[in-house]
């Protein structure tokens, strides 16, 4: 990694902790480079400005998503590994310490905020993903229609995304998993898969 290069990821991990505590209208360049120890112009060299890092920041927890897509949609892999590499690749903000993490509380911060930026993360990612999660579930249910097909979809990922939600921000529905390491997540990824595979079956069953 070079030297802009580092400063370049410094940079993402910072401003994801400023936007997570200031939100969109609260952050300042300023407050970014102070957090990141950077020089005061890094942000418009590297980025360009506020509203660019933003949206850099934003799309920080789509890159293990779209990783995932073409490890999960193997067509090869029995369904349950493809579960649960793909639970992985939804899961990849728990990891300790991680910039999606602190990518995710921006995101969730500045989503109920006003003057957000106008910036979604990337919707093409979103949408790959569920194309291949459809394809992966069609391949078990062909008899289903598309309508069932959506359905157990969104029982799938609604379990990932409930697992990442109760972890990242705090409410009223007490977090579903409190592990820390490389390990406890992996098991996790498998447990969801588990419950995944019972939920297809379920459809399957007569």
């Amino acid at each position: 990694m070079t030297d802009a290069d580092a400063i370049r990821d410094r940079l993402l991990l910072a401003a994801a902790q400023v936007f997570a505590e200031q939100g969109f209208d609260g952050t300042t360049t300023r407050k970014i480079c102070a957090q990141a120890k950077a020089n005061v112009a890094a942000i418009n060299y590297h980025f360009g400005g506020k509203e660019q890092i933003f949206a850099a920041v934003l799309a920080l927890p789509m890159r293990s998503l779209e990783d995932s897509i073409p490890d999960f949609a193997n067509d090869a892999l029995p369904m349950t590994e493809a579960l649960r590499r793909m639970y992985l690749g939804m899961l990849a903000p728990l990891r300790n310490g991680s910039v999606e993490a602190a990518a995710m509380r921006a995101v969730a911060r500045c989503m109920t905020a006003p003057g957000a930026g106008g910036s979604r993360p990337h919707d093409h990612i979103i949408v790959r993903h569920h194309a291949a999660l459809s394809a992966l579930v069609a391949r078990q249910l062909p008899a289903a229609a598309p309508d069932v097909v959506n359905l157990v979809c969104g029982a799938l990922v609604g379990m990932a995304m409930h697992a990442l939600i109760g972890r990242l921000r705090e409410g009223p529905v007490p977090a579903m998993w409190s592990g820390e390491g490389e390990a406890e997540l992996d098991a996790l990824a498998g447990r969801l898969a588990r419950y995944g595979a019972a939920i297809i079956a379920s459809e399957a069953s007569p």
